[in-house]
């Protein structure tokens, strides 16, 4: 009788123990997909940032050029 419930403890850890371990490796890989997914939005953020700081520089010497052809009108 005592090596039955021995058994039946040792199989019912092994079991508890064996979805533990499916879970912890499907999380991980979930995690890796949703690493991955983030560093491609990143990198699509980072480009449009470069484009809007490049217009905004290319706006900044727009309004210097007309600041000064205005400047040099009055005089």
């Amino acid at each position: 009788m005592l090596h039955q419930e021995l058994f039946l403890v040792g199989l019912f850890f092994i079991v508890v123990l064996g979805g533990a371990a499916r879970s912890s490796a499907s999380l991980f890989f979930w995690n890796k997909s949703l690493s991955r997914q983030v560093e491609l939005k990143n990198r699509g953020v980072d480009g449009v940032h470069e484009r809007l700081l490049r217009s905004e520089r290319f706006a900044a010497v727009g309004e210097a050029a007309a600041y000064v052809s205005h400047e040099s009108r009055i005089l």
